[in-house]
Parts: structure tokens; sequence; C-alpha cells
């Protein structure tokens, strides 16, 4: 059985490959849920409302001015922008949605460079191929 690493993973993000990300944060897909525990019951009991969703997603690479790079294409969107994204898995799956620009954020410290970081909350349908 083959096993893949970072070396077999890609980022696209708005229609383009993004080179420089160094991090992509967990892909949790889940399904929402509701409490439904009866009076009485020592134990809690939940049920699906139907609603699935892909929690957020964090793309980081340190902050370049390079075009193509992940801070320019993030800050080209801008927070509340729509972004489509596709994230290649072991060199051929893929996980692709829209997303709406979450959050921006610049981490700086000293010995080290400056991280970017591009939090993007995914929307609509999920695919994976």
């Amino acid at each position: 059985m083959a096993r893949y690493g970072p070396a077999d993973a890609a980022v696209s993000l708005a229609g383009s490959n993004v080179p420089d990300v160094t991090v992509i944060g967990d892909m949790t897909k889940e399904a929402i849920l509701e409490e439904v525990t009866p009076v009485g019951s020592a134990w809690e009991t939940h049920a699906s409302v139907g609603v699935k969703r892909l929690g957020e997603v964090t793309f980081e690479a340190p902050y370049s001015t390079t075009a193509g790079d992940l801070a320019v294409v993030g800050d080209t969107a801008g927070v509340g922008a729509t972004l489509a994204v596709i994230v290649t898995i072991g060199g051929t799956k893929t996980v692709s949605f829209s997303s709406v620009v979450k959050s921006i954020q610049r981490q700086i410290s000293r010995g080290a460079f400056t991280k970017y970081i591009l939090t993007v909350q995914p929307t609509s349908t999920i695919t994976e191929a």
C-alpha cells in the first residue's frame, strides 16, 4: 500500500496553483447533529439534522510578494471574497469546493519568516475525485 506525504500534495486557489503553501490545515468532513436526549435518560443521544459540512481550512506559507504565492492570492481576493479551492492529496485524489475567505493572518516573530495564514470556510457541495 502506498503512503503519501506533503510532497504529494498541491493547492489551487482561484484556478491557479499556489506553489509556496507549507501547511494545509485539517479538512474535517462532518454531519451537523442535534442532541435529542429524552428526559430521564442517563446517556446523551444525537440525531443528524441532514446537513453536512467541511470545517474551515487554513493554508499557511512564508509571507511573499511573488505573483501566485499565497499572500498575493489571499490579499487579492480579500476577506469575505469567494475562492475556488482544489487540494490534491496523494498526487491524484482531489477535494474541491467553493469557499469564503474568513480571515487573513500575518504572524511576525523574531528569528523566523513572517507567516501568512489564509483561513477559508467551505460553502456548498464538497467534491472528491
